[in-house]
C-alpha cells in the first residue's frame, strides 16, 4: 500500500495534472451564425448609420447594409482583442459598428473634399461619406489573418484569405509572436470579400476619393490625414467607452500630428513625385553641398496648397508657418531669420532669390533619393547690397554690411550701382549729370554713416532703393508668383519695393560736393542720428512706398498695353515643349468638345464682358490631373506670354463676384486669370455669363 501511494505521488508531481488524470484541455467551441442573428443586438447602431447616410432604402440596403452583413459573417463572434478592449465573444463586430457610427458622426462636421467650391462639396458629399464608412468598416478586417485564425475540430485553420469555406463549428486561436499593427496593411487585400463590384466601381469614379481610400486601406495613414484622423478618433472613442475611460477627453483631444512634421512629410512626398523642379534655370529649389535652398514663397504656397488639398489644417499666413518651421529646427536659420538672400548661377544665367534653407538629410532621408548637384551651379549667400557673404558658421551667416570706412576709390565704386550682367540700363533712366571726380565728398561719407545707423527695418528698404535701375523688361515684371495663391495677405511688402526713383538718383548725383566737416562735428552728428531716424521714420517709409507704387503702376500699364496690342491677332501655340501651349490646346479642345463646361457656377471657365475668365489655380490643377504636366509650371508659363491682363497692384489674379442663378444663395467671390480677347487663343462664345461681376481692376 505504501509503495502504491509513493508511486502515485511521484507521478502526480512529475507530470502535468492533465496527463495524470487525463483531463482534456477546455475548448470554447462556437457555431457559425447568420448575419441576421449576429446583427439583431445592434439595431440601434444600424438605424443611426442609415439616418446619417441619408440614402434611399434601396441604396442603403445595397451600399451599406449588405457590406455590414458580409463583414459580420466574416468575423462571426471573434473578440476585438485577446486581453484589451472588447475582449469577449462578438467584441469585434460590436467595436466595429461603434467605430462606424462615431466616424459618420465626426464626418458630419467635416467639409469634404476641402478646398473646393460649395457646389462640389454638395455634389460629392455622398461618395466622401461612403469612403469614411468603408474605411471604418474595414479598419480591423486584417485581424482574422494576422492576429488569429478560426480553427475547426479537425485542427484545420481558416482565415479570410483561405479559399475553403469557414468551418461550421470553430474556436478562436491567437497567433503567438504576431506582429503588432500588421493587420493595418491588409484591408486592401480582402476588400473584395466585403464590397461588391458596384460599390468599388463607385469609389473608383472619383480619383481623389479612391486615392485617399487606397492610402488608408494599405496602412499609409500619414498620406491621408483626411480620413485617418476621423477613423482614429472614432476608434479611440469606442475603446475608451469599453474600458471605462474618459470619452469626453478623447473627443476633446486631436490626433493631428504637429504642423512641422506634416509640412516636412508633404514636402518629401511632393519631391518624390517630381512635383517641384530642382537644379535648373527658374527651378523651385537648388542644392548646395549638404543643403537645399527653396524659393521661399513658391515653396510655402505650393506645400500649403497640397496640404489643404489633402484635408490638412495649415495657417494662412506664411510668416506663421516659417515661425513654426524655425522653432522646431526644420529650417537652417540665417542668424535669427528664416529667409536667406542668395545669388544662384547656372552657366551664364544668374538671379537673386529669397530662399529657405533645409538640411538635405531632412528633405531626402535616403542618399539614393538625393539629386546630384550640377557642376555648373553655384548658390552664394549675399547681403542686402547683393555682395557675397563669408559663411563662418554652418548654421548662420552675417548679413550686416561692413562698418569699416573704405578707401576713397573703393567708396566711389560702391556708390555707383553695378548694372545687371545681361541687361544694360535704359537711357531714359540715366541721371542727367554725374560727378566727374572719383573722390567722394565728405558729406557722402557722413550720409553713409547715417545709413548704418538707420532702424533695422529700414536697412533693407534703403538698400533696395540704391539697387541698379532695372531695364524696361524688368519694370514690366511677370508677377507670376501672385497667381499661385489666393492668399493676398501673405505677400511680403519688402519684396514689392524694388523700383528706385530715377529722379531722386539724378538729383543726388548732381549735388555739388560740400566742404569737409571737422571730426568733432561728425561725432556730434552721429550722437543725434538715432533721434533723427526716429523722427523721419514714417515719412521715409511713406516716401519709399509711394515710389514703389509709382513704379509698379508704370509696369502694369506697360504690360496691359502690350497685351492690348496683340488682342486682334490670333496667337499660335505650336511648341510641344511649351507648357503654356499644351494648356491652351487642352483648354480650346475641351471647351469646343464640351468636355470643359463653361458659364455655370461650378465651372472653371467663364466668358465675361472683359474677355475669358479662368478660375485659378483650379483650372490648372484639372489640367495637371488629365495631362500630368505640372500646373504651377503651366500657370507661370502662361502668364509670361503676355496674353492675360494684370491688376493695378501688379498681380495676375482678378476677383469676380458670382451670383446664384436662383437668387437663393448669397454671392461669393471667385479668383482667376483674365484674358481680354479669347479669340486670339482660338476660343469663341456667343454667350456672356451675366452672373459674374468684376470687383477689382
Amino acid at each position: 500500500m505504501y509503495q502504491a501511494l509513493k508511486s502515485f505521488a511521484g507521478r502526480l508531481f512529475a507530470k502535468p495534472v492533465e496527463e495524470v488524470f487525463s483531463v482534456p484541455k477546455k475548448v470554447h467551441w462556437m457555431r457559425v451564425l447568420t448575419a441576421k442573428e449576429l446583427l439583431t443586438p445592434h439595431q440601434s447602431e444600424l438605424n443611426e448609420i442609415r439616418e446619417i447616410a441619408g440614402l434611399t432604402p434601396e441604396h442603403f440596403e445595397h451600399y451599406y447594409r449588405k457590406p455590414i452583413e458580409r463583414y459580420a459573417e466574416a468575423v462571426q463572434l471573434s473578440p476585438a482583442s485577446e486581453v484589451h478592449h472588447h475582449a469577449y465573444e462578438g467584441g469585434m463586430l460590436e467595436h466595429n459598428l461603434e467605430v462606424i457610427v462615431n466616424a459618420l458622426r465626426i464626418r458630419r462636421g467635416q467639409i469634404l473634399p476641402p478646398g473646393v467650391i460649395a457646389e462640389d462639396i454638395e455634389r460629392k458629399k455622398d461618395i466622401w461619406t461612403y469612403a469614411v464608412f468603408v474605411s471604418a468598416l474595414l479598419h480591423d478586417i486584417g485581424k482574422p489573418v494576422t492576429d488569429f485564425s478560426f480553427v475547426a475540430k479537425t485542427g484545420l485553420r481558416w482565415n479570410l484569405l483561405s479559399t475553403s469555406s469557414m468551418p461550421e463549428v470553430y474556436e478562436i486561436r491567437y497567433h503567438k509572436g504576431r506582429v503588432h499593427k500588421l493587420h493595418e496593411r491588409l484591408p486592401m487585400m480582402v476588400m473584395h470579400k466585403i464590397l461588391d463590384e458596384r460599390a468599388i466601381e463607385w469609389l473608383c469614379a472619383d480619383p481623389l476619393v479612391f486615392q485617399h481610400l487606397c492610402y488608408f486601406l494599405s496602412g499609409d495613414y500619414s498620406s491621408t490625414p483626411l480620413i485617418s484622423e476621423i477613423i482614429q478618433k472614432a476608434d479611440q472613442i469606442s475603446v475608451a467607452a469599453n474600458l471605462g475611460g474618459d470619452v469626453q477627453q478623447v473627443v476633446a483631444t486631436t490626433a493631428e500630428r504637429p504642423l512641422h512634421e506634416r509640412f516636412l512629410h508633404t514636402l518629401q512626398q511632393m519631391l518624390a513625385e517630381d512635383a517641384m523642379p530642382i537644379n535648373r534655370k527658374g527651378a523651385a529649389a537648388f542644392t548646395a553641398n549638404d543643403r537645399v535652398y527653396f524659393v521661399s514663397k513658391r515653396l510655402l504656397d505650393e506645400v500649403k496648397d497640397r496640404m489643404r488639398k489633402d484635408g490638412q489644417s495649415v495657417p494662412s499666413r506664411n510668416d506663421r508657418l516659417m515661425d513654426e518651421l524655425q522653432q522646431f529646427k526644420v529650417l537652417l536659420p540665417n542668424e535669427d531669420k528664416a529667409i536667406w538672400r542668395c545669388k544662384v548661377q547656372i552657366d551664364d544665367w544668374e538671379m537673386n532669390f529669397s530662399l529657405l534653407c533645409f538640411d538635405a538629410a531632412k528633405v531626402w532621408p535616403s542618399l539614393d533619393d538625393r539629386p546630384e548637384q550640377p557642376a555648373n551651379q553655384n548658390v552664394t549667400p549675399i547681403d542686402v547690397n547683393g555682395k557675397p557673404i563669408d559663411q563662418t558658421d554652418s548654421q548662420s551667416v552675417k548679413t550686416e554690411p561692413e562698418k569699416a570706412v573704405p578707401q576713397p576709390d573703393s567708396k566711389a565704386k560702391k556708390s555707383e550701382p553695378k548694372p545687371p550682367p545681361a541687361k544694360a540700363e535704359p537711357k531714359k533712366y540715366e541721371p542727367e549729370s554725374k560727378p566727374k571726380s572719383k573722390t567722394v565728398p565728405e558729406e557722402s561719407k557722413t550720409s553713409n554713416k547715417q545709413e548704418d545707423s538707420l532702424p533695422p527695418e529700414l536697412d533693407e528698404l534703403d538698400a533696395l532703393l540704391a539697387a541698379p535701375v532695372p531695364s524696361t523688361d524688368d519694370l514690366i515684371g511677370d508677377f507670376s508668383d501672385f497667381a499661385e495663391t489666393d492668399d493676398f495677405d501673405d505677400m511680403d511688402a519688402i519684396e514689392d519695393l524694388v523700383l528706385p526713383d530715377p529722379e531722386e538718383k539724378a538729383a543726388k548725383a548732381s549735388k555739388k560736393p560740400q566742404p569737409a566737416e571737422p571730426k568733432s562735428q561728425l561725432k556730434s552728428k552721429k550722437q543725434v542720428e538715432p533721434e533723427l531716424a526716429s523722427v523721419d521714420r514714417e515719412a521715409m517709409l511713406e516716401d519709399i512706398k509711394a515710389k514703389a507704387a509709382k513704379g509698379r503702376s508704370n509696369s502694369v500699364a506697360y504690360h496691359n498695353e502690350k497685351v492690348a496690342e496683340q488682342a486682334d491677332s490670333q496667337i499660335e501655340f505650336d511648341d510641344p515643349d511649351c507648357p503654356a501651349a499644351l494648356f491652351i490646346k487642352w483648354l480650346t479642345a475641351g471647351v469646343a468638345e464640351g468636355k470643359i463646361p463653361a458659364n455655370n457656377p461650378a465651372n472653371q471657365v467663364h466668358f465675361v464682358e472683359e474677355g475669358l475668365f479662368l478660375v485659378s489655380p483650379a483650372i490648372f490643377k484639372t489640367f495637371e490631373r488629365q495631362t500630368r504636366v505640372s500646373w504651377t509650371i503651366a500657370q507661370k508659363d502662361l502668364t509670361k506670354k503676355k496674353i492675360n491682363l494684370k491688376t493695378q497692384r501688379g498681380d495676375n489674379i482678378f476677383q469676380y463676384e458670382i451670383s446664384s442663378k436662383s437668387g437663393r444663395n448669397a454671392p461669393r467671390v471667385i479668383k482667376g486669370i483674365l484674358i481680354p480677347d479669347p479669340q486670339k487663343i482660338g476660343l469663341k462664345s456667343s454667350q456672356i455669363n451675366e452672373y459674374l461681376r468684376l470687383i477689382n481692376d
